[in-house]
């Protein structure tokens, strides 16, 4: 049996490959729902600043999507 997380691009409601597309600049974030916003905030290790920019948000809703558990 094939394990399905390795390959899964939808993760409790989030279009990762959209997340990823975003993350690449391939993509606007405003096709994301606010849930993948904040899948975005949390996967990509660029400054809050610079994604901030990138995800159309604050620089501290950037900071608090990632404290956030």
């Amino acid at each position: 049996m094939t394990d399905l997380t390795a390959v899964a691009t939808w993760v409790r409601g989030v279009d990762l490959v959209a997340v990823d597309r975003v993350l690449n600049g391939t993509l606007s974030h405003e096709e994301l729902r606010p849930e993948e916003l904040r899948c975005a905030a949390k996967r990509s290790d660029a400054s809050a600043r610079s994604l901030a920019k990138v995800l159309g948000v604050s620089e501290k809703t950037v900071m608090q999507w990632r404290e956030a558990e």
